[in-house]
């Protein structure tokens, strides 16, 4: 339940256009095991950092949990 919380109040965050915000969610998301939707925010963050090789490395672990 702590990561549904954590979802809910970054919903409710302004929509910074800020990688850190959507890894946040990204990492929520997969946590929750939406992957789908956790791919949609870590590619959001790509587009503001595409040089971040961490955040790369957790989109490929969601694609790789994704199947």
């Amino acid at each position: 339940m702590r990561s549904l919380a954590f979802l809910l109040l970054l919903a409710a965050a302004p929509a910074f256009a800020q990688p850190e915000l959507h890894r946040a969610r990204g990492d929520a998301w997969r946590a929750l095991d939406e992957f789908r939707a956790a791919l949609a925010e870590y590619d959001a963050a790509l587009r503001l950092a595409p040089q971040d090789a961490a955040l790369l490395a957790e989109r490929a672990l969601t694609l790789h949990r994704l199947g």
